[in-house]
């Protein structure tokens, strides 16, 4: 039981940690790559592996939503889980308004 105990309460730190990061995290280091190239490079290389064509697929982890973007910009139906409902709230404001045209 505390073990169990332990855990949970480890979620809930992590996720209120990122819940409240989650705006300056879009900011700072996607915003401006330069900050973390090696987001940029992983980034690219997951749309390289995925291909062209349209596929469903499930983001675990998916912060602020860029990976998302980029995904149904590629026709594919995409889908964000996050732990952090702060991380799914911008998520769901930046892919709004990253496709606000396409409505």
């Amino acid at each position: 039981m505390t073990q169990m105990k332990h855990s949970t309460n480890s979620i809930t730190k992590q996720e209120k940690y990122w819940s409240d990061y989650a705006d300056n995290y879009f900011t700072t280091l996607y915003k401006d790559v330069k900050e973390y190239p090696s987001l940029i490079i992983r980034h690219n290389y997951i749309l390289d592996l995925l291909g062209s064509e349209a596929k469903l697929i499930v983001d675990v982890g998916c912060g602020p939503g860029g990976m998302i973007s980029d995904l149904i910009h590629r026709g594919c139906q995409a889908y964000g889980v996050d732990i952090a409902e702060g991380m799914l709230k911008v998520a769901a404001r930046n892919i709004a308004e990253m496709h606000k045209d396409r409505k």
